[in-house]
């Protein structure tokens, strides 16, 4: 049965009393990262039935996920009976991190607000030019929690290491050369989560595949640089390159100007996922310049320097 709760507010305006049907109200207690037989990683989108409530019954529930601008857009609509999961199978939770809202509509046609934003973890590698193994990822946003461990899934017992939720990354100091890895982050102490499905007492980022000793990488069948943005393009002071990796190759980064001369070298090493890098522009003259990233195919992509 859909949710049906007589829900009103009662104000006064001069002695009358004036009373106000509430929009029905949804909202996500989760958000986490399955795996598709064969295929890549995803994200799932997890709600509490219980926690819905409406004036009238509640028809369906639309989902709002970014788009790599930022911009939320309606990806479903799934009826209020249905299981109250999204499993959100043509995004790539290897590439970046997603964010989520939910809205209620009710039978008559009334959408409620917009949920509060809830984001996936993405994580991340990097190994620098010293061939230190960074490990980091994005901030969980939404569900209150205690601790992010990281997990080398050979040894799902005791957590590589544990970091406050205030933090997002460390140095894999311990790394062997020669050792391929393959690691995820969760949570430990997540307010609990229930589904029509199932009960979920943490969230788990998407798995990355490396063999450290700067073989290829084993977690994606894709390859190359995707998701790239440059901004804000045209520049004044600086500006921020994302990019995402599903290839565990020697990379680097520079910065050319309209001659092909090189005018900055931005970063070199080995990235898995997205990555964001702030770029100083202040001493460049106005003018053309190309960001080139080249891991065995050369990428090239204009900002324009006021």
């Amino acid at each position: 049965m859909k949710k049906h709760l007589h829900l009103i507010f009662t104000f006064t305006v001069l002695g009358i009393s004036h009373i106000v049907y509430a929009q029905p109200v949804a909202s996500i207690c989760a958000v986490t990262v399955d795996e598709l037989a064969g295929a890549h990683e995803y994200p799932v989108v997890i709600w509490d039935r219980l926690a819905q409530i409406s004036v009238d019954d509640i028809d369906s529930i639309l989902v709002y996920r970014d788009d790599a601008a930022g911009q939320d857009s309606l990806i479903a609509r799934l009826d209020y009976d249905d299981l109250s999961e999204y499993h959100d199978i043509n995004s790539n939770a290897g590439i970046r991190s997603y964010r989520y809202k939910i809205q209620a509509k009710d039978v008559n046609g009334v959408l409620g607000p917009l949920s509060l934003p809830f984001e996936t973890m993405h994580f991340s590698l990097f190994e620098d030019v010293q061939n230190l193994l960074k490990l980091q990822w994005t901030t969980y946003v939404g569900s209150t929690f205690n601790l992010y461990n990281c997990w080398d899934m050979e040894d799902l017992v005791t957590p590589v290491f544990q970091q406050a939720n205030t933090g997002n990354g460390w140095t894999f100091s311990a790394a062997q050369p020669g050792m391929t890895y393959t690691m995820k982050v969760d949570l430990e102490g997540m307010l609990p989560c229930v589904s029509s499905r199932a009960n979920h007492n943490t969230a788990r980022s998407n798995k990355s595949t490396i063999a450290y000793d700067g073989g290829t990488g084993l977690g994606w069948s894709e390859n190359g640089i995707r998701e790239v943005s440059i901004y804000p393009n045209p520049v004044n002071t600086s500006f921020t390159l994302t990019f995402s990796s599903l290839n565990w190759e020697e990379t680097s980064i520079v910065l050319m100007d309209i001659s092909g001369r090189k005018v900055l070298d931005i970063a070199q090493g080995k990235f898995l996922g997205q990555h964001k890098i702030e770029i100083p522009a202040e001493q460049l003259a106005p003018g053309y310049y190309q960001v080139v990233i080249m891991n065995g195919t050369k990428y090239s992509f204009g900002v324009i320097k006021n």
